[in-house]
Protein backbone atom coordinates (compact mmCIF):
# COMPACT_ATOMS: atom_id res chain seq x y z
CA UNK A 1 0.00 0.00 0.00
CA UNK A 2 2.74 2.15 0.99
CA UNK A 3 4.44 1.81 -2.56
CA UNK A 4 0.86 2.55 -4.17
CA UNK A 5 0.71 5.79 -1.93
CA UNK A 6 3.67 6.66 -2.67
CA UNK A 7 4.71 7.77 1.07
CA UNK A 8 7.10 5.27 2.92
CA UNK A 9 5.85 1.99 5.05
CA UNK A 10 6.82 4.02 8.55
CA UNK A 11 4.80 6.85 7.56
CA UNK A 12 1.69 5.07 6.52
CA UNK A 13 1.89 3.15 9.74
CA UNK A 14 2.01 6.38 11.94
CA UNK A 15 -0.95 7.40 9.81
CA UNK A 16 -2.62 4.00 10.83
CA UNK A 17 -6.39 4.16 9.83
CA UNK A 18 -6.35 8.00 9.19
CA UNK A 19 -4.31 7.61 6.30
CA UNK A 20 -7.34 7.78 3.83
CA UNK A 21 -7.87 11.40 4.99
CA UNK A 22 -4.42 12.39 5.24
CA UNK A 23 -2.82 11.59 1.72
CA UNK A 24 -4.75 12.55 -1.52
CA UNK A 25 -5.77 9.51 -3.49
CA UNK A 26 -5.75 10.02 -7.51
CA UNK A 27 -7.80 8.75 -9.56
CA UNK A 28 -5.12 6.00 -10.98
CA UNK A 29 -4.40 5.24 -7.43
CA UNK A 30 -8.15 4.45 -6.40
CA UNK A 31 -8.69 2.51 -9.48
CA UNK A 32 -5.44 0.48 -8.51
CA UNK A 33 -6.74 0.35 -4.94
CA UNK A 34 -10.34 -1.08 -5.89
CA UNK A 35 -8.41 -3.65 -8.34
CA UNK A 36 -6.76 -4.57 -5.09
CA UNK A 37 -9.73 -4.91 -3.51
CA UNK A 38 -11.58 -7.08 -5.92
CA UNK A 39 -9.02 -9.70 -5.22
CA UNK A 40 -9.50 -9.80 -1.49
CA UNK A 41 -12.86 -10.45 -1.57
CA UNK A 42 -11.53 -13.14 -4.02
CA UNK A 43 -9.77 -14.31 -1.88
CA UNK A 44 -12.27 -14.06 0.66
CA UNK A 45 -15.21 -15.58 -1.26
CA UNK A 46 -12.93 -18.55 -2.67
CA UNK A 47 -12.30 -19.29 1.05
CA UNK A 48 -16.12 -19.42 2.07
CA UNK A 49 -16.24 -21.81 -1.04
CA UNK A 50 -13.39 -24.05 0.56
CA UNK A 51 -14.91 -23.12 4.38
CA UNK A 52 -18.00 -21.74 4.60
CA UNK A 53 -18.92 -20.05 7.78
CA UNK A 54 -22.60 -17.90 8.41
CA UNK A 55 -20.80 -14.34 9.03
CA UNK A 56 -17.47 -12.17 7.76
CA UNK A 57 -16.52 -8.84 9.38
CA UNK A 58 -14.06 -6.83 7.85
CA UNK A 59 -12.46 -4.54 9.97
CA UNK A 60 -9.39 -2.34 9.47
CA UNK A 61 -9.21 0.75 7.26
CA UNK A 62 -10.89 -1.12 4.20
CA UNK A 63 -14.55 -0.66 6.87
CA UNK A 64 -13.67 3.14 6.99
CA UNK A 65 -13.87 2.90 2.86
CA UNK A 66 -16.53 4.80 0.90
CA UNK A 67 -19.73 2.56 -0.27
CA UNK A 68 -18.12 2.80 -3.57
CA UNK A 69 -14.61 1.22 -3.01
CA UNK A 70 -15.94 -1.39 -0.67
CA UNK A 71 -17.84 -2.31 -3.50
CA UNK A 72 -14.96 -3.82 -4.86
CA UNK A 73 -14.14 -5.66 -2.04
CA UNK A 74 -18.01 -7.50 -2.03
CA UNK A 75 -18.14 -7.98 -5.92
CA UNK A 76 -14.60 -9.90 -5.72
CA UNK A 77 -16.30 -12.19 -3.05
CA UNK A 78 -19.22 -12.57 -5.21
CA UNK A 79 -17.28 -13.21 -8.05
CA UNK A 80 -15.67 -16.37 -6.68
CA UNK A 81 -15.94 -19.93 -8.49
CA UNK A 82 -18.80 -20.87 -6.64
CA UNK A 83 -20.26 -17.21 -5.79
CA UNK A 84 -18.99 -16.67 -2.82
CA UNK A 85 -22.22 -15.01 -0.35
CA UNK A 86 -24.52 -16.54 -2.08
CA UNK A 87 -23.02 -19.99 -2.51
CA UNK A 88 -22.32 -19.29 1.37
CA UNK A 89 -25.39 -18.03 2.23
CA UNK A 90 -22.76 -15.67 4.68
CA UNK A 91 -23.63 -11.90 5.76
CA UNK A 92 -21.34 -9.63 4.92
CA UNK A 93 -20.24 -6.73 7.96
CA UNK A 94 -17.63 -4.12 7.49
CA UNK A 95 -17.11 -3.46 11.29
CA UNK A 96 -15.00 -0.08 12.21
CA UNK A 97 -11.43 -0.53 13.68
CA UNK A 98 -11.22 -0.30 17.30
CA UNK A 99 -7.96 1.53 18.25
CA UNK A 100 -5.81 -0.80 17.05
CA UNK A 101 -7.74 -3.67 18.11
CA UNK A 102 -9.09 -4.78 15.09
CA UNK A 103 -8.85 -8.99 15.81
CA UNK A 104 -10.80 -8.02 19.21
CA UNK A 105 -14.11 -5.75 17.32
CA UNK A 106 -14.06 -9.04 14.75
CA UNK A 107 -13.91 -11.43 17.47
CA UNK A 108 -16.49 -9.72 19.22
CA UNK A 109 -18.96 -8.97 16.11
CA UNK A 110 -18.23 -13.12 15.88
CA UNK A 111 -19.48 -13.82 18.63
CA UNK A 112 -22.59 -11.72 18.96
CA UNK A 113 -23.89 -13.19 15.76
CA UNK A 114 -23.09 -16.72 17.21
CA UNK A 115 -25.78 -15.75 20.00
CA UNK A 116 -28.22 -14.15 17.64
CA UNK A 117 -27.79 -17.35 16.04
CA UNK A 118 -28.47 -19.27 19.20
CA UNK A 119 -24.81 -20.83 19.61
CA UNK A 120 -23.19 -23.58 17.96
CA UNK A 121 -25.57 -26.61 16.43
CA UNK A 122 -24.48 -29.96 18.92
CA UNK A 123 -22.88 -31.49 16.48
CA UNK A 124 -20.04 -28.74 15.97
CA UNK A 125 -20.08 -28.74 20.00
CA UNK A 126 -19.37 -32.52 20.20
CA UNK A 127 -16.50 -32.53 17.18
CA UNK A 128 -14.63 -29.74 19.15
Amino acid sequence: MAGLLGVSEAKLLQLGDSWMNAIPISSRVRRELRRRLFRLGLAIGNTLNVKPCPGVAISGWPSLLAEEDRAALVDGIDASLLGGREFAGVSLAFVPPSSGNDPHAALAFAACCLARRGGMPASSVEAA
